[in-house]
């Protein structure tokens, strides 16, 4: 979900780098089954700088936010998906009102809820 809206602010540069190079695959094979849904340590999570000695500091918040998005997104570990279909299900089954409760806690919320709301209509719902 965060790579959605990536920017590449308040992180280390290594980490930077590599989070534009898994971008790049992802979108190179936009529509390419590519994307392995795991709930662990994946390769985003293997170069963040707030994993020391093999644990993620946030592993807890992490935990939790992975299995919301797996809820709504209905992908669960061992799946198999596409860049794709990870944003054509973000833009139907995410509302302002979940995304909020889901990531408005986190420090990026403000530039990522402005990527969402730029290219997801409000819902009808809410």
């Amino acid at each position: 979900m965060c790579l959605q809206s990536f920017q590449g602010k308040g992180y280390s540069s290594a980490f930077i780098a590599a989070v534009k190079k898994i971008l790049s695959v992802l979108n190179n094979n936009y529509h390419g089954k590519i994307i392995s849904i795991t709930h662990q340590c994946d390769d985003v999570c293997k170069h963040c700088p707030k994993r020391v000695n093999h644990q993620c500091e946030e592993e807890q918040e992490i935990m939790k936010l992975d299995a919301y998005f797996a809820k709504i997104f209905q992908l669960y570990a061992g799946d198999v998906t596409s860049m794709f279909e990870i944003q054509k299900a973000t833009k139907k089954q995410l509302c302002p009102k979940e995304f909020g409760k889901i990531c408005g806690n986190c420090r990026w919320f403000k530039i990522c809820n402005k990527h969402w709301n730029s290219i997801s209509p409000a819902r009808m719902d809410e």
